[in-house]
């Protein structure tokens, strides 16, 4: 059985729901040391009661907020790298942690480096709906002894990402943050599991007036805990339409 011991989340706008887990931050900025979406990570995951340091990871990673167009400000005329880190003589060269930052299996080695983390880890692109797929994974590490830590993590409401996912969701405004969820043996806060013949329908494509897709099943699970319902199927789509579920009842 797939419990849920323990969730935090940080998010930048309000979705309409009241929980002592979740928190409204500001929009994280670009830093040279850490993405925002690792930033997010690191707040979500700091709220966590339970120490993650031998907990296996699963990481679902949106967008890390640090893009290519970081770039377009040191560029001249010429489309050279020339402002104030670059050489003129050097514009094909850029610092590698800079790349880095924009890679989005950057948010599970921060959270790996932060805070000490000794178990496995698994990451995962760009896609709220594959979290249906990863229960098995998440079954096979509690039978090994782990508790499992999943982190959802998006950096994706930015011009860049805006303009990219503009046809995909066009009555739809964007979000960022991140939620981490403990998963065990036992919890207070229901169970997962992929199916059930009595759950109640939550879509939150249709539901909810903002959307990320990477961060869609958290929201689903704050939802489904501090609702009426006593089994709640959480409907998952992505930008590309895909659609998954996973079924959550509470204890």
């Amino acid at each position: 059985m797939i419990a849920i011991r323990e969730i935090s989340a940080v998010v930048t706008r309000d979705l309409g729901i009241v929980s002592p887990w979740l928190s409204i931050v500001q929009q994280a900025e670009d830093r040279r040391s850490s993405s925002p979406a690792a930033q997010y990570a690191l707040m979500a995951a700091s709220k966590l009661a339970t120490s993650p340091t031998k907990m296996a990871m699963i990481c679902f990673s949106g967008p890390s907020g640090a893009h290519i167009s970081r770039f377009d400000g040191a560029c001249d005329s010429q489309k050279q790298l020339v402002s104030d880190g670059f050489a003129a003589t050097r514009h094909r060269k850029i610092h590698p942690f800079t790349l880095l930052l924009a890679l989005q299996n950057q948010v599970p080695a921060m959270l790996s480096m932060q805070l000490g983390m000794l178990g496995p880890c698994t990451n995962m692109f760009e896609s709220g709906t594959s979290f249906a797929f990863a229960l098995p994974l998440i079954e096979a590490y509690l039978r090994g002894g782990f508790r499992v830590l999943v982190v959802m993590s998006s950096a994706a409401d930015r011009l860049e990402e805006r303009q990219r996912t503009a046809s995909f969701r066009a009555s739809k405004k964007s979000f960022e943050g991140a939620i981490c969820v403990v998963f065990d043996r036992k919890g207070e806060l229901g169970h997962i599991k992929a199916e059930s013949e009595h759950a109640e329908w939550l879509d939150l494509w249709y539901d909810l007036n903002v959307i990320e897709p990477v961060l869609m099943p958290g929201v689903g699970l704050l939802k489904a805990i501090h609702g009426k319902a006593k089994q709640v199927r959480v409907g998952l789509r992505d930008d590309t339409g895909f659609e998954s579920s996973f079924c959550w009842e509470a204890v």
